[in-house]
């Protein structure tokens, strides 16, 4: 079945408070991708196994975490807003 769930907040103190944890979110969300490309930054040239398994390991950290951050309420996976009332697809899971 494909199910729409919308979540509208109106009163103007918990929609500063839901603009203020997606903004939260989103700054922890940028700071780990910027730890994780700081990891890999020296793995350009792969000389061993152990090297390549670390960059598949942080290749595969990073794309979780794109992923969590494109199917999460946080932001519009269509117009990539973070302002607005979110509705979430379940058919789609984002």
């Amino acid at each position: 079945m494909n199910k729409k769930i919308t979540i509208s907040i109106h009163l103007p103190p918990l929609v500063r408070l839901r603009n203020a944890l997606r903004e939260v979110i989103s700054v922890a969300e940028l700071v780990e991708l910027k730890k994780l490309g700081r990891k890999s930054k020296g793995l350009d040239y792969i000389y061993s196994e152990s090297d390549g398994k670390r960059v598949r390991d942080l290749s595969d950290k990073w794309q979780k975490l794109e992923n969590a951050w494109k199917k999460s309420l946080c932001t519009c996976s269509l117009c990539g807003s973070r302002k607005s009332d979110m509705t979430f697809n379940t058919h789609f899971k984002e």
